[in-house]
């Protein structure tokens, strides 16, 4: 049986709501955006008595502390000095600090979740690596995207340049070293002490190369960094060059390319598709569950590059559609107190704001528990989307050969016809519908037509 949906939030959220809690911060008072020298544990006691504080089964612990400074060891470091990829020597120190602190925890109260952030690595990407740096280390010699970009590219001074083949296999290859250290020396420690607790990193994802779909900069990574128990892609609608430089193939409108030809909406819509396409992606490729982050429905990005503040309602219809896969719950990143650009018009959130938004996303996933939570289902849809629909359908199915579609609609549209017969109404003010259908068969969908309403 399928247990209720409920988010563990990054920040506060008001006391009285029943399906977002706030995670556990260690350290409980973080210097944000330092790295941390891994030199001072944090202290426990007040760790342990917030952990008890909540309900069970949404005991999450937010390890900020170790998701930074695992770049600063020294003995890490390329012969230059300067940070590596490899972090043996720091990840090793992590890890049994963080051994002895579950040891601790596991004495008091049993942790249900462990939430990562450790985005460091993402300066070893292709974009920002000194290639011949990168190939003259001893320990490139022994990954698997050595020999590719050793075939790729013959003069590693000149960089990557527009090699999207060596680009993608270093990418793929630096989330994969990352995590592996941290599930040898983080994740895997949990084990003991907490058989079944979650785990995740910010990101940490399996996407498989036939099943990647463009990022916001419209770069079809493949990934292989999952770290845990769980997929945590970041669904925050984010729609960067992906809007200007890659185009839709109108071959094969699921994919795209660099040139000329159709663009994605840099609009609400067109976040709502990135993120269902993302979240779909990493189900196709991974059996292991989803924790994705979702932002506040009035968050525009640091530079504007989120869409769904001009019309929430999208942001809506992507939980309600992410809701429909291997999802176990969604981490909700909501943090009023750290940053001013969280509206489209660049200004200050205030903490009213932040209590109207925990009670919108408390209320959007009690919808979802009330229509499909306790119900073994099946998913029926993972395929990819056409960045031309104007009509998206996810599906599950039941035991009893039923299912449940959502459908959800471009501005404008009113309604569509299933399987060439039955038309389904939007409902004023809206742009989705739950709609109950007599099979495990996904229909064909369509929005003109003169034939018999459904329900």
């Amino acid at each position: 049986m399928v247990s209720n949906l409920w988010a563990a939030s990054w920040d506060v959220v008001p006391a009285e709501l029943k399906n977002v809690v706030r995670m556990v911060w260690l350290p409980a008072n973080p210097s944000f955006f330092k790295a941390e020298p891994l030199s001072t544990p944090p202290k426990l006691d007040g760790v342990i008595s917030e952990l008890l504080s909540l309900p069970e089964g949404k005991r999450y612990l937010f390890a900020w502390y170790f998701g930074q400074g695992l770049h600063s060891d020294p003995k890490d470091a390329f012969a230059d000095g300067s940070p590596s990829p490899w972090i043996a020597n720091a990840i090793l120190k992590a890890g049994n600090q963080f051994n002895a602190m579950l040891a601790s925890i596991a004495k008091r109260v049993r942790i249900d979740g462990v939430v990562l952030d450790s985005e460091d690595h993402g300066q070893f990407s292709s974009w920002s690596i000194n290639l011949a740096k990168l190939v003259s280390d001893k320990r490139f010699a022994a990954t698997q995207s050595s020999k590719i970009i050793g075939s790729e590219i013959k003069d590693p001074s000149l960089g990557f340049q527009s090699n999207y083949i060596a680009r993608y296999a270093w990418d793929t290859e630096n989330g994969r070293i990352f995590a592996s250290y941290a599930n040898r020396n983080l994740a895997n420690r949990t084990r003991p002490y907490f058989p079944n607790c979650k785990f995740c990193n910010y990101q940490g994802c399996r996407v498989t190369a036939e099943n990647a779909v463009p990022d916001q900069n419209g770069h079809s990574y493949p990934s292989d960094s999952l770290v845990g128990t769980s997929n945590s892609p970041a669904l925050y609608g984010a729609i960067n060059q992906l809007g200007t430089v890659a185009a839709i193939d109108t071959k094969d409108p699921t994919k795209t390319f660099f040139g000329e030809g159709p663009r994605i909406e840099r609009t609400p819509w067109g976040s709502f598709l990135t993120d269902v396409q993302t979240a779909r992606a990493v189900t196709r490729s991974s059996t292991a569950g989803l924790q994705p982050w979702v932002a506040s429905p009035l968050y525009a990005g640091e530079k504007g590059e989120v869409y769904y503040p001009s019309d929430p309602r999208y942001h809506e219809e992507m939980l309600r559609h992410v809701s429909l896969l291997n999802i176990e719950n969604f981490l909700y990143f909501n943090p009023f107190g750290m940053f001013t650009r969280l509206t489209a018009g660049g200004g200050t959130a205030t903490s009213n704001k932040q209590a109207e938004d925990g009670l919108y996303l408390d209320g959007v996933l009690g919808e979802i528990n009330a229509t499909i939570a306790g119900r073994d289902r099946k998913i029926l849809t993972t395929d990819r989307l056409s960045w031309l629909s104007d009509v998206v359908i996810s599906s599950v199915g039941f035991a009893d050969g039923t299912s449940l579609l959502r459908v959800t609609v471009k501005p404008g549209i009113n309604q569509v016809v299933l399987d060439g017969k039955d038309i389904i109404k939007i409902p004023d003010g809206t742009v989705g519908t739950w709609v109950s259908w007599g099979s495990h068969k996904v229909p064909t969908v369509s929005t003109k037509s003169n034939v018999n309403e459904a329900s």
